[in-house]
């Protein structure tokens, strides 16, 4: 397989760790470069004439963005980018590897099983369901 394009997309959580380590070292083995993006979904809270809505406060976009950019370092043995984005996370990640006309999707899973899935879903199922691309799919703690 040439990947010479591959997308990433973090939350910065161990899983992610192992995700983008896995295509790091894809990306060297192809001379590929990397996309890593995170996606940040808008919170709305329910609107009913019954409650009082509380201010939630809005992640900071700059400080995130540098989050980010300090994260992405962990690429930097091969050509990458990064990006910050906004919309439905699942949705956004598949909109990307299309517009991007990725290689490969590598993405961490959470490996969640029972109850735990049914309530909280699986953005890398989802993801993997809908995007075009091949996905590689990483649990964290699984040596790249």
């Amino acid at each position: 397989m040439q990947a010479k394009s591959i997308l990433v997309p973090v939350d910065f959580s161990p899983t992610s760790d192992a995700a983008l380590q896995a295509a790091v070292t894809i990306a060297r083995a192809t001379q590929g470069k990397l996309l890593v993006i995170y996606v940040r979904e808008p919170h709305i809270p329910p609107i009913d004439g019954n409650e009082f809505l509380y201010a939630i406060p809005e992640d900071d976009h700059a400080a995130l963005q540098e989050r980010l950019q300090a994260y992405s370092q962990q690429a930097a043995a091969v050509p990458y980018e990064y990006r910050l984005l906004d919309g439905p996370i699942a949705e956004t990640i598949v909109e990307v590897a299309e517009t991007e006309k990725v290689d490969l999707l590598v993405i961490g899973t959470h490996g969640r099983r029972g109850i735990s899935r049914l309530l909280m879903g699986s953005v890398a199922e989802t993801v993997m369901r809908e995007v075009k691309c091949p996905v590689m799919a990483v649990k964290a703690g699984v040596p790249a």
